[in-house]
């Protein structure tokens, strides 16, 4: 066993090569050495500090397949690749490092390196009955050309993109446009398999000696089919893995195709290249190192100043969203562990592929579940104002069952991911625009928001708020309802500081869920929706109209959007216009003085038992009876708006609540209200943001005339 050093809490093992300047270094990611895996790379500027950076990489993509008890590692061999003699640099160094391979370290083809190869020289220099990487990772996939072990990367990868689409903006899919740099083995499996998945179409690629672009769409398949060709003519001079191998002598010689500009560096290569092409999605397929300030100067079209650390800071300020490499990269390290764990079934090539796809997609989803609900975009606080203080704060207290603080300037709606409240009294003066609700977003940037306020000449102004910062008031002539933006807080408020009140109703304690929805009546549904997917990311869920009784047959007098939140799959916003001077949503604006939150919802379990103690209890409600729909088991209540300034509605949908009302009214017929109900099959606990939601609009009609009422 060669000795190592342990440098910076990492098993380093330093290899200098007796033939030539070679020289090389194993790096496991443990100050003592244990099993790790990561692959090994060689080009003429490797440096310990870029393998040691990469073992640590490895080591989170370990974790990603939940398999942590195995650490990082990765080798590095510095020599020039193009040099004759890196064939045998490559072999030296598997021999003079075999039992480190035998003992410790799983690897496999990286830059510049090969699995074939890497496997050949293992099982020739390594102790006998060594398992090697590629006993794990040689099964070939039916029809594709490749093996399991290469094309799982490309194929992760974007998996990994779909889901980030999925969660962050779902109209992209089949529609975006994709600029890879690099095609070689990463970057031509991604194009196949972000055709397989449907997510778009590559419109740009580079690579060493130029690049490609075309707006329709690059033909990926056919250039990886001639770059296969063994009957063709290589081009003299042409690296066989590179994309211009797989391009024919007319097509380099066409407009879509630059060559790259005789003595640019690297980094004013691709900055060329980006400059020249326009995608949704960037996809990085070769090199490291490569989001310089430059780069991400012509990404974002702005110009940063000269500091790496700050990277992340820069692209969210741009508004460029970004995978981890070693988030989207994990695929060989899953199918790794998967074969090393027994978990990859032999001869089931395309099910172990899924597999290690579900290993990422699952970290994904388990990271948006995590951060959901801290989303710097996302709905921080509620505000209402009221003549009636004290009963307001009774009613959220005992019926909502909200947390407050010592002095109850703060409180805090039951479910996780739920805004605070604050109830502030209503002056004297105050008319009916002043009474009711307002909504604060928290932002990741509140500095760009002021800037592309200004940019879009949306008016707003500076108010001081309780922790002592500042947020931006926007006209609801804006927005479409009171609403305010201030930067998300570096850490949330302590649950031990809020207290919850004795007078709790029996029937709510404990069977509170989460804040369903809230809905906003204003004169310009279309141009809001607009505002709120550019400036807050929501999502259209779902556009339709309905007829309140003003409209003559075959008319309607409403318009709804339904919008979903940013990473919330509990929770939408209903924005709703009237259409003519007589319809109901224009009446109850009216009274309002114009555009305002007209009602919030939650969600309980036992909505009916939660109906009779609010009655017994003494508050009152818009109709006498429970509204309930047998066909979706969607019941619901309101409090009537004179109880704390706004309306109040709980809403159950749980198997508790159909199981109960349908014994008790299986032969009922429909029921007169109910806003917002989901599809048969869809989840008890909310579902809107994916968009499988019905929503029916003779439930919504009668809300809306039995609030009117109520009025």
């Amino acid at each position: 066993m060669p000795p190592h050093q342990v440098i910076q809490g990492c098993s380093v093992w330093h290899w200098k090569d007796k033939l030539s300047p070679a020289e090389g270094w194993i790096v496991i990611d443990s100050p003592v050495p244990t099993h790790s895996g990561g692959g090994l790379f060689l080009h003429e500027d490797a440096t310990l500090n870029e393998v040691r950076d990469i073992a640590r990489s490895m080591s989170a993509k370990l974790a990603v397949s939940s398999q942590p008890q195995v650490v990082g590692a990765k080798g590095g061999i510095r020599f020039p690749h193009e040099d004759s003699r890196a064939p045998l640099v490559l072999e030296r160094f598997i021999r003079d490092n075999a039992a480190v391979l035998s003992e410790y370290w799983g690897t496999g083809g990286d830059l510049n390196t090969d699995h074939d190869i890497i496997d050949r020289h293992a099982r020739a220099y390594c102790s006998p009955g060594t398992l090697t990487a590629l006993d794990a990772l040689s099964q070939k996939l039916d029809n594709s050309g490749w093996g399991l072990s290469e094309f799982c990367v490309g194929y992760v990868m974007a998996a990994t993109l779909k889901e980030l689409i999925l969660h962050t903006k779902s109209e992209l899919m089949g529609q975006a446009r994709l600029v890879l740099q690099g095609f070689g083995c990463v970057g031509s499996t991604f194009a196949q398999a972000a055709a397989q998945l449907g997510i778009g179409r590559v419109v740009a690629v580079s690579s060493q000696y130029g690049f490609l672009v075309n707006d329709n769409g690059i033909e990926c398949a056919s250039i990886e089919a001639c770059r296969r060709n063994t009957e063709k003519t290589p081009i003299s001079g042409l690296d066989p893995r590179s994309l211009e191998a797989g391009l024919t002598e007319a097509e380099l010689g066409a407009a879509l195709y630059t060559k790259r500009r005789a003595g640019s560096t690297d980094e004013e290569h691709l900055v060329n290249f980006l400059a020249a092409s326009r995608g949704e999605v960037f996809v990085p397929c070769a090199q490291r190192y490569i989001l310089t300030p430059r780069t991400l100067s012509t990404l974002s079209h702005e110009t940063f100043a000269e500091s790496r650390d700050e990277t992340l800071s820069k692209l969210d300020s741009a508004s460029i969203r970004m995978l981890p490499e070693w988030i989207s990269n994990s695929g060989t390290a899953n199918l790794f562990m998967r074969a090393c764990s027994g978990f990859a079934l032999q001869g089931y090539g395309a099910s172990n592929l899924e597999a290690s796809a579900n290993d990422t997609k699952a970290f994904v989803n388990a990271a948006f579940g995590s951060v959901g609900y801290r989303a710097s975009n996302r709905m921080a606080h509620l505000t209402l104002t009221t003549h009636g203080v004290e009963r307001a704060a009774e009613t959220v207290k005992e019926v909502y069952n909200v947390k407050f603080n010592k002095d109850e300037s703060l409180y805090r709606l039951p479910g996780l991911g739920d805004p605070t409240l604050s109830i502030v009294k209503a002056p004297e003066s105050a008319g009916p625009g002043d009474i009711g609700l307002s909504i604060r977003f928290s932002l990741y940037n509140i500095v760009k928001t002021r800037q592309v306020f200004e940019a879009q000449r949306i008016t707003f102004k500076d108010r001081l708020i309780q922790d002592g910062s500042t947020e931006l008031v926007v006209l609801r002539e804006e927005t479409g309802y009171p609403m305010s933006f201030c930067q998300a807080p570096a850490e949330e408020p302590s649950n031990d500081d809020f207290s919850t009140s004795p007078k709790v109703l029996d029937s709510i304690a404990g069977s509170t869920r989460h804040l369903d929805h809230y809905a906003a009546i204003m004169p310009d549904t279309i141009r809001m929706k607009v505002f709120h997917e550019r400036m807050l990311g929501f999502t259209s869920l779902r556009t339709f109209t309905v007829n309140t009784g003003s409209a003559a047959d075959g008319g309607d007098d409403g318009l709804i959007q339904v919008m979903g939140i940013p990473f919330d799959a509990k929770r939408v916003v209903i924005l709703t216009e009237g259409l003519n001077p007589d319809s109901v949503f224009y009446k109850l604006m009216m009274r309002h003085d114009g555009a305002y939150v007209h009602h919030v919802a939650l969600e309980v379990e036992d909505v009916g038992a939660v109906f009779a103690e609010v009655r017994a209890r003494g508050w009152t409600t818009t109709a006498e009876d429970l509204s309930y729909d047998v066909a979706t088991g969607l019941r619901q209540f309101f409090l009537k708006e004179d109880e704390t300034g706004c309306i109040l509605e709980l809403i159950g949908r749980s198997s508790k609540d159909n199981k109960s009302e349908n014994q008790e009214k299986s032969s009922s017929g429909p029921a007169d209200d109910g806003d917002v109900v989901k599809d048969d099959g869809a989840d008890d606990i909310g579902n809107y943001a994916n968009g499988q939601v019905a929503f029916r609009t003779e439930n919504i009609v009668a809300l809306a005339r039995s609030l009117d009422r109520s009025d």
